[in-house]
């Protein structure tokens, strides 16, 4: 799952460029110009420029005017230069296990947005970042708990392709299943509970390049003790007031069809 909509560049440009010392606007231009793809590239010295330039601006105040828009922008950044941004999303990870750093609940989402996207690029992430995500699913903020589900799915993802365990099951995934499954049918954002169950659908099945379908026969023993069925099943009778409701009992009822297999 990756924030990359690139509407809110130009937006971007005309809020930092006035706050970024020892580069040229033209440099600056041609760098945002190369984070929507295509053959825009740029020399390493500006990105290094850039990305340093970005970190220093948050490193200098988290809860100033331009946080939101430096993380809008780093969340794209990961994505085009992972390599060349390790040491500030490392420096953002640490900060996300912090109270009382963002200015407010949105800047706080997209600092997520950012460590999200890094751990996709990257396929990995620091393995304190999921007690903090995890931690995160009980804001009052619906914007953090549905960025926080979002990373999980991606630090899952990243554990699956790239497993450090034989088993790749090891007590931090054993934490995560069992925390979404405590949430999954409190949860009233309807995005937040889609992405609680696309995780939980992901864990018993994970993504493997051998079969056509893989089942972790340990998680799926595990949420059927924990009574997810049970759960899949209240998710399929409960409405939620947003389109994307539907798309949460039709996730249920294909997790329960599954598990009953």
């Amino acid at each position: 799952m990756l924030s990359n909509d690139t509407q809110s560049l130009p937006l971007c440009v005309k809020k930092l460029s006035p706050h970024l010392t020892g580069i040229s606007q033209g440099d600056f231009d041609d760098f945002v110009n190369s984070l929507q793809g295509g053959d825009n590239v740029v020399s390493n010295e500006i990105v290094e420029n850039v990305t340093s330039s970005l970190w220093q601006l948050l490193k200098n105040d988290t809860k100033s005017c331009t946080s939101s828009f430096t993380l809008l922008l780093l969340r794209l950044v990961v994505l085009r230069y992972p390599d060349d941004t390790k040491e500030c999303m490392e420096w953002l990870a640490s900060l996300l296990t912090q109270e009382d750093v963002w200015k407010n609940a949105m800047v706080k989402s997209l600092a997520w947005c950012a460590v999200s996207n890094y751990c996709a690029a990257q396929q990995k992430s620091p393995i304190f970042l999921v007690d903090a995500a995890i931690s995160a699913w009980y804001d009052e903020s619906v914007q953090v708990r549905q960025a926080a589900s979002t990373y999980l799915y991606n630090y899952i993802l990243s554990q699956q392709q790239h497993p450090t365990h034989d088993n790749n099951f090891d007590d931090t995934i054993v934490s995560i299943l069992c925390s979404a499954l405590e949430r999954v049918t409190e949860e009233q954002d309807a995005t937040t509970r889609l992405r609680q169950l696309v995780l939980c659908g992901r864990l018993v099945y994970p993504i493997c390049e051998q079969k056509e379908e893989s089942v972790n026969e340990i998680a799926k023993e595990l949420v059927l003790d924990l009574g997810f069925y049970e759960m899949l099943q209240h998710c399929q009778r409960e409405t939620l007031a947003t389109s994307t409701a539907t798309d949460c009992q039709q996730l249920a009822a294909e997790l329960a069809r599954k598990l009953q297999q």
